[in-house]
């Protein structure tokens, strides 16, 4: 089950972080090498804090899919034993105590936060898209 997910998201995850190695300037390891540090060092100083990002995005679009297949991942879960993915974890645990009430608070401000901040988003790059048009011309 989780093989099956893994092999599911990794393309998306691929196609996430890929745009970010080719945007960075590969003379950034290099750059690291010739200033002393380690492989190790201007992997994870230069190299992981670049892409980040990337890594982000294809990891939240991971988990989007993956808690999109519950209705998958339901009916090919095995009924005893095994284990259990995010969503079927999140449906179990919520149909055995229900949902508490701060739980439900911490949602809708969590809900309302993002909203808040994907629409201030869009009114900066809006903003931003003008500026560089009007200054275009």
């Amino acid at each position: 089950l989780v093989i099956g997910h893994v092999v599911l998201a990794i393309p998306y995850v691929v196609m996430s972080v890929k745009p970010k190695l080719e945007q960075m300037d590969p003379s950034l390891y290099e750059a690291a090498m010739d200033l002393g540090a380690t492989h190790s060092q201007a992997l994870f100083k230069v190299i992981i804090p670049e892409i980040v990002p990337g890594i982000l995005s294809g990891f939240l679009l991971a988990m989007t899919l993956s808690l999109d297949d519950y209705v998958i991942t339901v009916f090919t879960k095995p009924t005893t034993g095994g284990f259990n993915t995010i969503s079927t974890y999140v449906d179990e645990a919520t149909k055995r105590a229900g949902l508490p009430a701060p739980l439900r608070a911490f949602t809708a401000l969590l809900f309302v936060g993002i909203l808040i901040v994907v629409v201030l988003m869009n009114a900066r790059n809006t903003r931003t898209a003008k500026k560089v048009i009007i200054k275009g011309d």
